[in-house]
């Protein structure tokens, strides 16, 4: 396990704050956990050397996601997975920044199209100290890792979610 100095833990504490404020959409049929899983990919991604810098495409996650969407997301989507939704949604934490090219409409609450997500120029980016802290500290990746497990999904689930993702 690597060391976390201070300055880590303060990074790391941070993130599990603004985490534990993460909201997910609710209906009769659940929670749709979207946006834990794209967070649960990108530090599987981080974790394999897969995301080398700080910026997330769209087509990064695009292949992957709607499967997990489907398979671990917690409630039936009779209108598919709609990876796109948190890939923008998560931008209303303060860890998530999205850049598009000529900026997001001020007050849009709906989600873009997978076209300008997916888009030149258009990414998603981690606060720069989280996302180095992630990438070199497996022991804060852990914790996030544990930390989004433990308030979504039961301990047979995150198991599951676990050994699929190899984190």
């Amino acid at each position: 396990m690597t060391v976390m100095t201070t300055d880590d833990r303060a990074v790391l504490d941070e993130f599990l704050r603004e985490l534990g404020k993460v909201t997910v959409n609710k209906s009769s049929a659940g929670e749709a956990k979207k946006k834990p899983l794209l967070l649960l990919l990108v530090l599987a991604m981080i974790k394999h050397g897969r995301l080398r810098e700080n910026k997330i495409q769209f087509a990064d996650v695009e292949e992957r996601l709607p499967r997990l969407i489907t398979e671990y997301g917690g409630r039936p989507t009779e209108s598919g997975p709609k990876p796109e939704q948190p890939f923008f949604h998560l931008r209303t934490s303060p860890f998530w920044e999205l850049t598009i090219p000529g900026g997001i409409p001020a007050g849009n609450k709906k989600t873009l199209a997978k076209k300008i997500l997916a888009g030149p120029g258009a990414f998603a980016a981690l606060r720069p100290s989280l996302f180095a802290l992630l990438q070199r500290n497996g022991t804060a990746r852990e914790e996030a890792v544990a930390a989004i497990l433990r308030r979504w999904w039961t301990p047979d689930e995150a198991a599951r979610l676990r050994a699929d993702l190899g984190i």
